[in-house]
Parts: structure tokens; sequence; C-alpha cells
């Protein structure tokens, strides 16, 4: 089945730049071919061809492209290279693969980066505040939202 696809009109771009934060849409160009599709239920936001957000409880966020590209900035969270397997997998992250923590709040969308390297491998929402991740020593604190090799991933062309 092929997936829904559709090119924004000028008004929906200029309400797309409305939906992000003031820090990101000032970093995304204003100009090019915008193009949202749905692919396996989620809404991704091309522009110029390339995956650049998907929306996620109603509000747009980054892709691993975008950071990258428009040099946007997220709060981090540093995994173990025992972690990194699988994260890319599509695995949430656990407490224990952390080796470090940015502040941030519950709920807050972060990045998950490859302690090695020091690269961005996923985008997570946090399940607690930094504090109480720092606290834990299990468990489930990141939900995987977007890594390499997923679907989204698979749509650079």
């Amino acid at each position: 089945m092929m997936p829904k696809q559709k090119t924004l009109s000028n008004k929906e771009i200029r309400n797309f730049f409305l939906e992000l934060p003031s820090e990101f849409s000032q970093k995304v160009p204003k100009k090019g071919l915008f193009l949202v599709k749905d692919i396996e239920k989620t809404t991704i936001l091309f522009i110029n061809k390339k995956p650049y957000f998907f929306k996620v409880d109603n509000a747009w966020i980054p892709t691993l492209f975008a950071l990258k590209d428009f040099n946007l900035e997220l709060k981090k969270v540093t995994v173990d290279k025992g972690a990194i397997p699988f994260i890319v997998n599509g695995a949430d992250v656990m407490r224990p693969g952390i080796t470090n923590v940015d502040d941030f709040s519950e709920n807050e969308t972060v990045q998950i980066i490859d302690q090695n390297n020091y690269v961005a491998i996923a985008i997570g929402k946090a399940l607690f505040d930094s504090e109480k991740i720092k606290a834990m020593s299990s468990g489930k604190v990141i939900k995987n939202l977007h890594y390499v090799g997923d679907d989204i991933w698979k749509q650079n062309e």
C-alpha cells in the first residue's frame, strides 16, 4: 500500500513553523518542497525529500537528520556501547546503560548519544525527569521514538 502524501500549501508551511519551538524554526529553511507522508501510523514532514520532523502526540519532533543538518539542540542522554545495539533495534533506554544525563523534565524530548562516537543514535521521550533518572539504578527511563535504521530513517532518499 502506498503511503498517503501531501504537498503543503504556503499557509500549512506557515502553520508548521508556528508549531515549532522558536529555537528550531529559526534554523530550519523556510523555502523548498514541504511534503507530509503518513507511514505506519506516523506523520513525517519532508523538506526537499528528506525526513526532518515527525509528529508524536500532536507535536513535531526533529529527526536525527534535522539534528545534524540544521544543528538543532535537544537535551542529551549518553549511553554506553553495551546499550547501543538494543537502542538501534528499537528498544527503550534502560537506566543501567546510561553514563550521563543533561537536566530535563519528564516527557521532554531528548537525544540519545553514543558514548564512544558522541553522535545521536536515537530520539526519545523522558519517562522521568533527569534528577529521578540519576537516582534510579534500574528500569526503563526513555521511550524510544526514532532511531538509526527505523522506518523514518529509511525514508531518507
